[in-house]
């Protein structure tokens, strides 16, 4: 039952994500948001049901909660979302992505829809073209930026969903945990990663980025404009030291011999999960403010595949040496996070796609202005 409720999820959310995150451009995000929201609040919902009513709701409607999870990807969070959340796309910005939109559908009707359009429509991996743009003002090492950071970023991801369970079975038997056991410690866990997402990185990104424009203000009357311009050394820096923490944890994981030296390698590994924000953060540096929902639709889609093979991949290591060396699979987990440490050292900092409007003398050239307004729908360009 879980693993039919894994895969609906990772199939539909591949399937889904690519296109919510284009949407996004062109309705903007708070919409998208809450009814993205939608699907996890209605698999609650059910779950609710199949518990307090099992007689009159089949368990087996949990799937169809796990259908609308993966179609939409709870209820705080989507009321939030909705009253309190600003749009971050103006009118004027999703108009004019829409009028691109419908002029990109209208060549494709005026050309015919051949067989060769129906399978690129059909095909689910097209997004991922937005990770090796080409023509003007892109380059070999943003090109390189972009696939190290996806395969970073889709490498913890992985690794984190493929350990949830492995987690509570190998406690278990290792230390022969009970399920209150168990529960204490993921809620330990829990706890020290949020602390680090709300405490410990808006701490550093204050002391490091603010304090430095509230010094430039001071010495010069102003602050310099901050475009897009790729990852900075700030950023490389908290995803190598949080993946190093994450190989630390998990690695402690595979040697600890008394629970408490579990727990304590639960918050070294919770603590190195500011990575993952951090990761997708410097992705979105890579690209125009008019490309991100595009980018981050493909991320979500190699999220969706990671969410369907890498449980599968952890769990069948760990039944097949479970009698034999238990631990096995914490040293394979280890080892991609090593794989990916590795991969952040060639990521370099400042690469980005370089707007190429502004290379002619005009007055925007003594002072580039960013304008929000000016937008390429990524579904139809194929960029």
């Amino acid at each position: 039952m879980v693993e039919d409720t894994i895969l609906i999820i990772g199939a539909l959310s591949a399937v889904m994500s690519p296109k919510i995150g284009a949407l996004s451009d062109r309705n903007g995000r708070v919409k998208l948001l809450v009814i993205t929201s939608l699907g996890g609040f209605m698999t609650e919902v059910i779950t609710i049901l199949a518990y307090k009513y099992p007689e009159a709701v089949n368990y087996k409607w949990l799937l169809a909660g796990a259908i609308f999870e993966g179609f939409c990807i709870h209820t705080f969070f989507m009321l939030f979302v909705l009253f309190v959340v600003p749009e971050s796309l103006s009118k004027k910005r999703q108009e004019i992505a829409q009028e691109k939109y419908r002029a990109g559908r209208g060549s494709d009707a005026a050309d015919g829809y051949t067989w060769k359009w129906a399978l690129k429509s059909a095909n689910i991996l097209s997004p991922l073209t937005i990770l090796w743009p080409t023509g003007p003002g892109t380059s070999s090492r943003l090109r390189a930026n972009l696939i190290l950071l996806s395969i970073v970023d889709t490498t913890i991801f992985g690794v984190a969903m493929g350990a949830l369970n492995v987690l509570v079975l190998y406690t278990g038997y290792a230390f022969d945990w009970k399920t209150e056991d168990t529960s204490v410690f993921i809620s330990e866990v829990n706890v020290i990663r949020v602390f680090g997402l709300l405490v410990i990185l808006p701490s550093l990104n204050y002391l490091v980025r603010r304090r430095r424009q509230y010094t430039q203000r001071r010495d010069s009357g102003f602050v310099s404009a901050d475009p897009t311009s790729g990852s900075d050394l700030f950023d490389l820096s908290i995803i190598r030291v949080a993946i190093f923490l994450e190989v630390a944890g998990y690695f402690g994981y595979a040697t600890a011999t008394t629970g408490q030296m579990f727990v304590a390698s639960g918050v070294l590994a919770a603590l190195g999960g500011i990575a993952s924000p951090t990761l997708q953060a410097s992705l979105t540096k890579h690209v125009p403010q008019d490309q991100i929902g595009q980018l981050l639709g493909a991320t979500g889609l190699l999220h969706a595949l990671a969410r369907i093979i890498a449980p599968t991949i952890f769990g069948l290591i760990y039944a097949k040496t479970v009698a034999t060396v238990p631990s096995t699979v914490f040293i394979v987990l280890t080892s991609f996070f090593v794989v990916a440490f590795f991969f952040s050292w060639f990521i370099r900092p400042h690469v980005y796609i370089e707007d190429q409007s502004t290379s002619t003398t005009t007055p925007e050239t003594v002072n580039p202005v960013y304008d929000p307004d000016v937008l390429v729908d990524e579904e139809i360009t194929g960029n």
